[in-house]
């Protein structure tokens, strides 16, 4: 199975502040302007029980530092994903 998702660009117009969250990350509030450039997300399965991220990007880190493996990461351990 294979799954296809375009992921618009935007820029902030404003972005505050307003706390830290426990888990480390923020709450925000912003401004935001959506643009015409975009991502492509594919996400597919694979035999091996493991997460793989690829990009054209020597700047996108493809471990644990990136969000999209955070965010694969959590969705295999609350759906219960090999």
């Amino acid at each position: 199975m294979k799954i296809e998702i375009d992921s618009p660009a935007k820029i902030n117009l404003t972005l505050d502040i307003i706390k830290k969250r426990k888990d480390n990350y923020h709450e925000l509030e912003m401004i935001m302007q959506e643009l015409e450039l975009k991502d492509k997300i594919e996400l597919k399965e694979i035999k091996e029980n493991t997460i793989k991220i690829k990009s054209n990007s020597k700047q996108i880190p493809l471990n644990e530092k990136n969000l999209v493996w955070k965010a694969a990461k959590k969705s295999k351990k609350t759906k219960k994903l090999k």
